[in-house]
Order: structure tokens, then sequence, then C-alpha cells
């Protein structure tokens, strides 16, 4: 279908209605109806362009003459040639459209790139995405940046996320592009990647500028028709679709000069890094293990310098979260590091073998750091492996039970783990403690105890679940047993009353005991409490037993007796004891004549033993509290020398004067020369005390007194 013919039928469609009259509201309808045609028209027409060569699309014919239209009408009339033409905006059609045609070029036309292309009858949109490895970033962005600018082009973005890495995008004239593509590479000591893409908008183009033309004649009939309204009503219906019009024509030349500006300059994204040092890392020797076998992996790397922050990331291969860490440490070995250890558990072996990555980067000074490695883990099912958790038991509530488990492990496995659930609610046990049995092939666990506290829920299923692993992979195995619980039988058991006796003598005990339901085969051990051996016997029948005992030596504090009895029950022994105390006093030895001849050199010795005890006692206390009592012996009699003196003030005086008569203690050291001492035979006698003293002597040298009162 040709479009002119269309526009000119439903041109005249449009003024036979105008001509009848009709509401502005109709006439509404007919141009959104004229819109819709001349879209649909366009469309078919750019895409007859589009198949057919240039050189031999046949002219458009020109329009039909309009009908006469009645005055009312004429607002309408120009709507309809504004809409034929179909062209692109610097493309010419036929010759007979040529004055149509330049007069849409002059409203849309962007330049004389954008008109090559179109008569090129291709519209094509190049991107060229590059990886390079520089030298130094900062620098090549520069480079490429100036390359774009020196070709016309210009710089859309660039980003420098740190001192390794970059990107840079610019565009460049499309004639050029290839020339662009080359100058980058130069910029760069390696190219990684380069990819070409090329996006033809020929026919998105060319239909956009269809639906201009048809959006730029609905505006136009629909400025006359706001002119022409009657009423304020109609007047803003028309302005609501007029303004929707724009909008999408705003929308569409958007568009247009979006898909002009693309195609006339190419776009090259370009992104740069530092060549990496490689670490060589080294996660170890491939793997095989079992479903549900802890596994753990580590790797090493060697660094060029004394870098130590990394970033470790795991990937395990079963999509499971990797696993990132920035923990290394140095080891023995110069420049060479280790990752801490990362556990994994593998729960499947369908999908077997998984490969597991390590990925290592850090920075140093000059270039980032970057190494992988992969290990193959094969994953298998796990075999079981024969556990014996052993026989039912029986117990009472209250007392400790002892459970064990034998084991046959397969080749290879050398490290097991055990867990007992004990069906009672308490938390599980477990253990690694296994010991090899006499049987080489066979091994039991180390043994475990519980103890039941209630019997209500009996009996009690108990299970132990084992794992080994080794180079072999991993083994389960597991075992059930069954404990009946039951409540303990109650013995009361009576040692009797306290004894006295006598040492040497024989003391009775008397002990009586019950007998429980359910208990059998009872046993009694007697123990004297004085280091003899113990009483042991049965019980067939009556709840008494009945045992002498001699005790040799007497002491101060009792001896403790102690009556144990023992006897069997579905909840294993029972048993009770009871104790009496035994104090043993001294016998009364040999008596001759009714006098105890043997009680009395008892007590003889006893006696002189203390008496030697007190004189030992008393010459150790005379022998340490000696300075004390030779200080006392000499204070007396110094005491007794001043008092002979006539007091303190006269003896002071001749030990002062350095005269001294009488027995002073050293007095000879104090005269200054026994030839001085004045003679006392021509002397004055005191009358108080009798002594002789010199002629010169005031006082008595004796008793001090006064000698020229006498």
């Amino acid at each position: 279908m040709k479009i002119r013919p269309i526009c000119a039928i439903v041109a005249s469609q449009g003024e036979q209605m105008m001509m009848s009259r009709v509401s502005t509201a109709t006439l509404i309808a007919t141009i959104a109806l004229v819109a819709v045609m001349l879209g649909a028209s366009f469309a078919c027409s750019a895409g007859d362009e589009f198949d057919a060569p240039l050189q031999q699309q046949a002219p458009t014919p020109a329009p039909p003459a309009p009908a006469p239209a009645a005055q009312q009408v004429a607002p309408v009339q120009p709507a309809v040639p504004a809409a034929a033409p179909t062209a692109a905006p610097s493309m010419a059609v036929s010759s007979s459209d040529a004055g149509t045609d330049a007069a849409a070029d002059e409203e849309t036309s962007s330049g004389g790139d954008v008109a090559t292309l179109v008569q090129q009858r291709r519209i094509v949109i190049r991107t060229v995405d590059m990886g390079l490895v520089v030298a130094d970033v900062q620098d090549s962005m520069d480079r490429v940046a100036s390359i774009a600018a020196n070709m016309g082009g210009w710089t859309v973005s660039s980003e420098r996320a740190d001192d390794f890495s970059g990107r840079i995008a610019v565009r460049v004239p499309a004639d050029r592009l290839d020339e662009a593509v080359a100058r980058v590479r130069g910029t760069a000591t390696e190219v990684e990647a380069e990819l070409s893409t090329s996006k033809d908008v020929t026919a998105e183009y060319f239909d956009s500028e269809s639906r201009v033309r048809n959006l730029r004649a609905t505006q136009t009939a629909l400025l006359e028709l706001l002119i022409q309204a009657e009423d304020a009503e109609n007047a803003l219906e028309i302005r609501k679709t007029l303004t929707e019009v724009q909008e999408e024509l705003e929308i569409l030349l958007g568009r247009l000069k979006l898909l002009e500006e693309t195609s006339a300059f190419s776009l090259i994204n370009v992104a740069m890094r530092v060549r990496r040092v490689d670490l060589n890392v080294d996660a170890g020797a491939d793997r095989t293990v079992s479903i549900g076998q802890t596994v753990r992996f580590k790797a090493s790397f060697r660094t060029p310098d004394e870098t130590s922050a990394f970033r470790v990331e795991w990937d395990f291969g079963d999509r499971s979260e990797r696993v990132v860490d920035t923990f290394t440490a140095p080891t023995t070995e110069p420049g060479v590091r280790v990752t801490a250890s990362v556990a994994h558990v593998f729960g499947d072996y369908r999908d077997s073998p998984y490969f597991v990555d390590v990925r290592i980067t850090g920075d140093s000074e000059t270039s980032p750091l970057f190494g992988k490695d992969t290990i193959r883990v094969d994953v298998v099912d796990t075999e079981q492996m024969p556990v014996d958790a052993g026989g039912d038991k029986t117990t009472a509530v209250s007392r400790s039970v002892r459970f064990r488990a034998f084991f046959e492990p397969p080749p290879g496995i050398d490290e097991f783990t055990y867990t007992w659930d004990f069906g009672d609610g308490a938390a599980p046990v477990g253990g690694n403690r296994v010991i090899l049995t006499e049987d080489s092939d066979r091994m039991v666990t180390g043994v475990t105890n519980h103890v039941y506290s209630s019997s209500t829920e009996s009996p009690y299923i108990v299970q132990i679940k084992m794992v080994g692993a080794g180079e072999a992979g991993v083994v389960n195995g597991t075992d059930k047993l069954v404990v009946t619980v039951t409540e303990v039988p109650v013995l009361i058991v009576s040692a009797g009353e306290a004894v006295t006796t006598e040492a040497g003598s024989a003391a009775r005990f008397k002990g009586t005991f019950t007998r429980p339901d359910g208990v059998s085969n009872l046993r009694y051990r007697w123990s004297f409490g004085d280091g003899s051996a113990p009483e042991e016997g049965s019980v067939d029948e009556g709840n008494t037993v009945e045992t002498e005992h001699e005790y040799v030596h007497e002491q101060r504090d009792p001896y403790i007796a102690t009556l144990t009895v023992t006897g069997d029950s579905e909840a294993g022994i029972v048993e009770a004891s009871h104790s009496v105390s035994v104090t043993v006093v001294e016998g009364r030895g040999w008596v001759v004549g009714g006098y105890n001849v043997e009680g009395t050199s008892k007590n003889a010795v006893r006696v002189l033993t203390t008496v030697l005890r007190a004189i030992v006692i008393g010459g150790i206390w005379v022998f340490f509290l000696s300075p004390l009592w030779g200080g006392a012996l000499v204070l007396i009699f110094l005491l007794n020398w001043i008092s002979r003196r006539g007091g303190w003030r006269p003896a002071l005086q001749r030990l002062i004067s350095g005269r001294s008569a009488g027995p002073w203690p050293g007095g000879a050291m104090f005269d200054q020369s026994a030839a001085d001492e004045p003679s006392t035979e021509d002397g004055v006698e005191c009358p108080s005390c009798g002594v002789r003293n010199s002629a010169d002597d005031n006082f008595c040298t004796g008793c001090g007194a006064s000698l020229k009162d006498g």
C-alpha cells in the first residue's frame, strides 16, 4: 500500500465528516485515526525502501487533489500534505518529492556524517572492547584520551580504582575506528582481549523518522483544532492530546539524535592493568574422600617480596559458599608462605569428581600479585564398619553403667571417633580413645560410664555411632543395645550396740539385716578396724550374723567395726553397711594375794618415765634460758655491792674519783696508782660502819656518813 493514496482517502473522509458539521470531539477522533494510518503507512514505506535498492525505487505519486470542503473544515487540510514525506532526513527518494524532502531535511538533519551513512543505506553502531596489559595505568589512560581528542573524538568516561588497574571509554569518528584501535594497541605491552561488535539500527532509524513525521502532522492538525475550539471543554481535551503527542515526539527526536551520534562516532572501551606477578600457588595433591568426611585444605605460595597482605578464596566446586580468608603465615623456607587451613565436608558423591580452586591475590609496591591452583577431589560412598556394642544390660536408678564397643576397621583407616547416645535425653558422649585387642582385626573403644536417674521410661535404647578415617577414606558403623533400668532394692543393716572389751579378750558382735524381695545370694563381711583380715561368709537362712574377735592392744580412741551385707538382684549388686565402735581397755594382769603385780609395775614404770621426762625438759629449759638467769645473778651481785657502799651516791662518787675500797669487781683498774692512794692507817674510823677512811675524807667511803659530825 502506498502512502499518498491512503492519505488522500483519509483526508477525503475527514473532509466529508467535517462537511457534515460533526462535533469537535469527532474531529479529534478523526485526527487520531489519521495518525495511526499514517504510522502504519510510513512503516511499510520505510520497509519497502530498506529492502529495495535506491536506484530502482519508483517515484512516489503526488497526492490526489482534495475534494471541495466547507470553510469550517479548512484547518484540517494542512495535516494531509505534511505527512507525505517518507524518506530519511538526508535521503533523496525521488525527483517529484525533492521539495518536500528538502523541507524535512531542514527539520531533522544532523550533519554531513549522518547523511553519508544514510546514503550508504546502513546505519551501524560499532563498539570495540579491549583488555590491555600496560606498564603504567595512568600514563596509558592519558595516551588513549589524547588519541581520541586528536581524531576529533572525546573521552566518555574514565575510572581508576587503584595503581594497578583502570578503565577508559572514548568515542572516535566511525570512519577512523580501525586507525584508533591500532593506535590504542600501541600503548600496551600486551593485548589480552579485543572484541569488536556492530549493531545495525537502520530499520529502527527509518521507523523512528516515520513516526516523527506522523506526530508532526498530528501536532499541526491539533494546533488548528485548538484554534477553532468552540468552548473551554473542547480546548482542554485538545490541549491534553496535543501534550501527549509533543512528549512522544520529543522522545523520538532524542532517540534519533542518539542513533545519529553513536553511528557517527564509535565507542572504544579499554580496560587496563599492570602485569600481575605469579605467586606459584600449590594446593597439594588430589584427594579421595568419603561422604561426610571432614577434609582440610591448605595452600602454599611464593612471594616476590615482603608483602604480607593477601586475600585467599577457596571454591570447593560443589556449589557451596566460598570461603574467603586473609590469614597467611611465613614458613622456614625464605619467600614461601602458607594459608590457614580450611575444612569442608562433601555431602554427595554423585557429582564427583569435584575441582577445588584456590585463588590468592595481593598487592606489592610495583605490581599486583595473583596465583591459583586446582586440585581434584573424588568423593566415594561411605563404607560400613562392623560395630558390636555388647549385650543388653540391666541396671538400677542412680547406678553407673559401663559401656564399650568392639569394631573391625578396614585397611587404611587409622583415626576413629565415636558417640554414645544413651536414649534418656542426656547429652551424647563422644570420644576417640581406642585399644587394639589380642585379635589383631578387632579394636575396642574406651569405657564410657552413664547414670540413669529414672526408670519411668525404661527400657532405653542405647546407640553408638563410629566414624573412621584414613588414606582409604571414611567409614561408618553403628550398633544398639537395650538397657533396662529398675529401682534398687533397699538393704537395711545393723552392726549392733557399741562394744567395750579388755585387751586380749574376745569381743562379741551381733549384726542383723533385712531380706528384701528380689535379692538373693546374701553375703556378709566383718571388718574390725585393727588391721586384721576381715571375716567373710554367706547367709543362707535368717537375718543375723554373729562373730567374735580379739583385740590385742588397747588404744585411747575406739576401734570401728563394720558389717557389710551384699546381695544380687536384677538391678545388679545390692550392698549396705553399718559400723559400731569398740572400746578396748587394759586388762587386770597378774594378781598375787589380791595384789596386782603387773599393774603396779606398770604404774611404777609410768611414774619413773614421767620424772625422767621432767628432768630432761628442765635441763633443756635451763640451758636455753641461761642468758636470763645469768644476767639475774649479776644484777643481784651489783645490788649487794651497792648496798654495802652506803647507796648509789657514795658508790658513784668513788667510781668517779677512781678510788675504791672494798670488794668492787675490778676496782684496781679505777685506781690511778697504788702508791698514790693515801694510807688509811692514820685515818678516821667511821662510827657507823667501822670502815677506816683517810684523814682527808669528809664522808665515809663505806656508808657515806659524814665524818666531820662524828
